[in-house]
Order: C-alpha cells, then sequence, then structure tokens
C-alpha cells in the first residue's frame, strides 16, 4: 500500500510540473512580421528570446471583446508546439493557410501547428481586418475565458470603419463599447500597442489586406521589438499577399537579451535601483516599462526634477501602483496606459511632478497630492494658495468646502472673486483658483485620467480703462507636473508673471519677469 501510494503521489507531482510549464514565455518574447489575408493568407513572427524546447503557444484570429471575453466562439485557435531542442532567438517562422487541410510551417524543424477549436477543423482562414493573437495558458487547451490567457504577442489589422464606427483612438485597436465582429478584438490583457502588439490601420477607413515588416532585423531584441511593433516600420498592399516565408527577410542577427523595462521589485521599491528591474538595468528614454502587480514592491521613482526618471511608452498593469514620490519626476516620452494606480505624490518637501508627452489611456485610478498648509479650522485664517486641477471632470468638493474650506474663483469684468460654496461645482482645466485651508495636509485628485497635452483657457478678458487690475486673469497649472515658464509658449501674453501677494499686512502684486517680448 506505501508503494503504491508514492507512485501517485509521484503521478501527481509530475502533472503538476507539467502544467505549470505551459507559461513560459513573456509579453514581447516573440514580434509578429508578417500579414497576409488573401491568398495564401497567414503570417509570420520571429523569436526575440530563445524559447524553450516543447513550450506551447495558441495562436488565433479570434478577437478580445473585453478584459475576460473573447468575441464569439467561431474564429479558429491553433496550438504551437515547439521541438525539442526549442527554437533559437532570432529565428523568423511562417504559418501558411492549407485551403482546408490544416496549415503549414517554415523555419522550424520539428515543431507542429494543430488545430484545437473554433469554426472549421483545420480551416485556418484569416480574412481581411482580421488580427492574430499569441497566448499562452496554464492549463492545457483553449480557455472559454480570455482573462485565463496570458497574451504575449498580437497584430490588428482592422481599422474600426463601419456602421457603427468602433475604434480606440488611444491604442488604435477597437474600443471596448462596440466591439462586435469577428474582425474586431480590444488590445489584449497585459499587452500594449506599440510595445509588444501593433494595430497596423490604427485609422478609420485606411485598411489594407497584406503587410509586412520591412526595418531592419539587426539589432538588440529590446530594439528590433519597438521596431516591429512600431507600424510607420510596415509596408502594407492589396494588390496581393506579400512573400513572408523566412527566404523573404534578410537573415536576422538579434543580440538578444532580457525585457528591459519589466519592473520585479527584486530588491526594493526604488525605480533607481537596477536590480529592481528585468535584465538589472534602470530603463531609459527610449525603454518602454510594465509595472505588473505581482511584485510586492511596487515602484516609487525617487528622482529629482533635475535628472528625472525617465521611459518610453508606460504601461501600469491592473492590481499594480506607481508612485512618483514628493519632489520627484518622471516623464514619460511615449504613450500611458494605466490599468492600476498612478499616485503623483506632496508634501512639505515639495509635490511630485509626471510629465506625459504622448496619449494617455485606460480605465485606472490618477491621482495627485496637492500639499497646503492651513489653519483656523471651520473658519480659515491661514495663507491664500492659487491652484487648480490636473485632472478632468474634478469638482469644489476635492478642497471640502462643505467642511468649511475656502474656494473662490477670479472673476476679471467684475473684478471681484466669488466663492465656490457647493461641492459638485467643477474645477475647469486652465483655470485659477484661490484655496484657504483649515487645517494643513494633502489633498487628492483621483480621475480617470490626467490632462495632457495642448490646454487651452478661452474666455480671457480685459474689461474696462480705468480699474486698476484690469486686464489681470487668474490661470493655473493644468498638468499633474510642473511647468516652465521660461519655455512656455506666451504668444499673446506678456512675459511676466504676476502673483497676489502679502507685504506685510498688504496684498500687493510681485512678478517674475523675463527679458525679451513674450
Amino acid at each position: 500500500m506505501k508503494k503504491q501510494l508514492y507512485a501517485l503521489a509521484l503521478f501527481v507531482l509530475a502533472s503538476g510540473s507539467d502544467l505549470m510549464a505551459q507559461v513560459n514565455l513573456v509579453a514581447g518574447d516573440i514580434a509578429f512580421i508578417g500579414y497576409n489575408t488573401d491568398a495564401p493568407d497567414g503570417f509570420s513572427f520571429i523569436a526575440l528570446t530563445d524559447i524553450p524546447g516543447s513550450a506551447k503557444i495558441y495562436f488565433t484570429d479570434e478577437g478580445v471583446g473585453s478584459a475576460t471575453t473573447w468575441i464569439g466562439s467561431s474564429e479558429d485557435h491553433y496550438l504551437f508546439t515547439a521541438p525539442s531542442g526549442g527554437v533559437s532567438c532570432g529565428t523568423i517562422i511562417t504559418v501558411t493557410d492549407g485551403d482546408g487541410s490544416g496549415a503549414s510551417l517554415a523555419g522550424v524543424s520539428g515543431a507542429t501547428y494543430v488545430w484545437q477549436s473554433g469554426g472549421t477543423s483545420n480551416n485556418f482562414n484569416l480574412s481581411a481586418g482580421d488580427q492574430i493573437i499569441a497566448y499562452q495558458v496554464a492549463t492545457p487547451g483553449v480557455p472559454a475565458l480570455a482573462s485565463s490567457a496570458t497574451f504575449i504577442a498580437a497584430v490588428h489589422g482592422d481599422d474600426g470603419n463601419g456602421t457603427p464606427t468602433c475604434l480606440d483612438g488611444a491604442t488604435g485597436w477597437n474600443a471596448s463599447g462596440c466591439v462586435s465582429g469577428v474582425a474586431h478584438s480590444i488590445v489584449p490583457p497585459g499587452l500594449t500597442n506599440g510595445v509588444n502588439c501593433v494595430s497596423l490601420f490604427p485609422t478609420l477607413a485606411t485598411e489594407i489586406d497584406n503587410a509586412k515588416y520591412t526595418g531592419t532585423l539587426t539589432g538588440t531584441s529590446n530594439t528590433l521589438r519597438a521596431l516591429m511593433n512600431n507600424r510607420s516600420n510596415w509596408s502594407s498592399s492589396d494588390a496581393s499577399a506579400y512573400p513572408i516565408a523566412p527566404a523573404n527577410y534578410a537573415t536576422p542577427s538579434v543580440t538578444c537579451g532580457a525585457i528591459l523595462g519589466n519592473w520585479d521589485g527584486s530588491t526594493s521599491t526604488d525605480w533607481n535601483t537596477a536590480t529592481n528591474w528585468s535584465g538589472d538595468q534602470v530603463p531609459g528614454g527610449s525603454d518602454n516599462v510594465t509595472i505588473p502587480s505581482a511584485p510586492s514592491n511596487q515602484p516609487h521613482v525617487t528622482l529629482g526634477p533635475g535628472s528625472p526618471a525617465l521611459c518610453m511608452n508606460l504601461t501600469v498593469e491592473s492590481g499594480a501602483t506607481l508612485t512618483v514620490d514628493a519632489g520627484k519626476a518622471l516623464t514619460v516620452n511615449g504613450t500611458t496606459a494605466n490599468a492600476g494606480t498612478i499616485i503623483v505624490k506632496a508634501s512639505a518637501t515639495g509635490i511630485g511632478s509626471l510629465i506625459t508627452t504622448g496619449a494617455i489611456s485606460g480605465a485606472g485610478s490618477f491621482q495627485m497630492e496637492q500639499y497646503l498648509t492651513g489653519s483656523g479650522g471651520g473658519t480659515p485664517d491661514g495663507v491664500f494658495y492659487y491652484v487648480s486641477s490636473p485632472i478632468p471632470n474634478a469638482t469644489a468638493a476635492t478642497y471640502n468646502v462643505a467642511g468649511g474650506n475656502k474656494l473662490w474663483i477670479d472673476d476679471e469684468p467684475s473684478h471681484s472673486y466669488p466663492p465656490l460654496t457647493f461641492g459638485a461645482i467643477p474645477l475647469e482645466a486652465g483655470q485659477g483658483y484661490i484655496a484657504r485651508m483649515g487645517s494643513t495636509g494633502a489633498i487628492t485628485f483621483n480621475g480617470s485620467t490626467f490632462n495632457t497635452g495642448n490646454q487651452s483657457e478661452t474666455g480671457l478678458t480685459r474689461t474696462g480703462s480705468t480699474e486698476l487690475n484690469r486686464g489681470y486673469n487668474l490661470v493655473g497649472n493644468p498638468y499633474p507636473s510642473t511647468v516652465n515658464w521660461t519655455t512656455a509658449d506666451k504668444t499673446n501674453l506678456e512675459a511676466s508673471i504676476w502673483y497676489r501677494t502679502h507685504n506685510g499686512s498688504t496684498m500687493t502684486f510681485d512678478t517674475y519677469n523675463l527679458e525679451g517680448p513674450g
């Protein structure tokens, strides 16, 4: 009996090990470089890491409809199993439709590509506007829910045109509220467009049947990944399918290494500690950054604005938190996708700064603090602060006006400062307000995005001809960052900033002056 139980224990352990081995790649370990929907339809991809022997990768043209669901069940799922010796980094593999007889592989020996589920057995078929998505699973078999898949790469060919149109302008993929047809898909969870997946036609009425990556195949895996997921490095044609067999590409010369920019928090919470990142390297301004939820050490930006933390595209995954500490700074040179939480902190020592130069997307929480001193409790009698909102759709409730704190708006035409006494009053981006607090502490703006891009403050006035304060409009910084007045565009503005302050018991206007015209 003991021998039988011992054998059973070994059998269960081996099965568990096999299940765990199903997921052994991460997002970006492969990249698509060919996409044909005209006959012979198919696709090609390149390994940007050494793929382990017998590794299993599923490929499907079925779109993702939400964070948890596929779109329908009529599209095919195929299972690619790597040869026992694995697939070397830099290997190009092509899959070609067999017109009812399955699909064929080129570029690798000893691998298999087997139909698993979908419309008709062995009838792999790409149609115009389709997508190809690669994923792995912990438990063998096509998952009923998309949330059970670990997505590693994708290419999308739909332009969102139709009735109604269905395009997410921030991601270039289809928007989550309108996906329906088999050619539709949102960005697969865990992937970021331009980082480890690519939408080829992110503008309405631009869809083309066939496309091929035509950029270089020489460089580091991190550099090539970024190039291959940049649609500007692809050519497209409606005339006929591209030749996308391995022989139709230049011979790759890939210097393979760990994917840079993946936070693992191995050592601490400090962004600037190399051992907290994949490849033991702090990301720079050209590196894409991903913050997952798994590490118990979530990142804190600890570099000051004189030498800020940098990255290209920033992805904060669901359940993850990125904190920019008070007085510290992060500059994102590309896009920001936030499904988790981004917090820009403030304290008595300073205020954090987050500069985003590209589009911001995601259903996560966007928070920024303002640290204001105060006194007097329900009858504030301390310092007056000029403030503004870094998020759209903020309200006066952020300053707890119902609890006694004071908030005013400058009204230039009447040369007065009407109070905002109701919490539901909206705070406009770029509009300056005056706050007076009953106690000292941080107030938190919490919204669905940060203000980014060009922000305009319209309706500036200059009323009267003799009034002392005519033409003075209180405008605010609409961003979750500091603004350099020296380099800011001051078209139609004087080069000086005027601000109202105390000179003893008298209120006066002081200035910050720049040389030359505004």
